[in-house]
């Protein structure tokens, strides 16, 4: 950011550093924020002065599912997989949001189908409609973020979780 900030206030500047910067940062060429998602954080302590300082995840860590993992559980809704009373998928719906987590408490790993064809006007992070993941014996992960691909409209999440083997 501090380099963002200096290529701004740089005056003799070319405008061709300043739109890497705006591009990088998330905007395009009519300066609407579409590549980056803005966010507020508060924080409210009673006995001490709180710090937040902003740090690197590393990709392959893990912790961001593990947190996402256990947000999901906490607060999501738990529906046992037909069929199997071993694989629980736990959906935490939003109004503009839906993330799904599956948890596989068996001792094999599964191999579980998604199928969101019956949705309507939704995209998730994955980029497909249809496809499966593999979840390890005794885990939870995510199974997929989903959202409406116009927010101005109506959307309906349907997605169909089947066992494969």
């Amino acid at each position: 950011m501090d380099l963002n900030l200096m290529e701004a206030n740089d005056r003799e500047g070319d405008p061709r550093d300043l739109w890497v910067t705006l591009l990088s940062m998330g905007y395009n060429k009519a300066l609407e924020l579409t590549e980056a998602c803005p966010f507020v954080i508060d924080v409210y302590a009673d006995k001490c002065k709180p710090r937040i300082k902003a740090v690197h995840m590393e990709p392959c860590s893990g912790q961001l599912e593990k947190a996402v993992c256990k947000s999901v559980l906490s607060k999501g809704d738990a529906k046992v997989m037909d069929g199997n009373e071993n694989i629980i998928v736990h959906t935490h719906k939003c109004d503009t949001w839906i993330t799904s987590v599956i948890e596989n408490k068996s001792g094999d790993k599964v191999i579980i189908h998604i199928n969101n064809e019956l949705s309507k006007n939704c995209i998730n992070n994955r980029g497909l409609n249809i496809f499966a993941v593999e979840v390890a014996p005794k885990s939870t992960m995510v199974c997929q973020h989903v959202m409406p691909l116009n927010e101005r409209q109506e959307w309906i999440y349907y997605c169909v979780y089947s066992l494969i083997s």
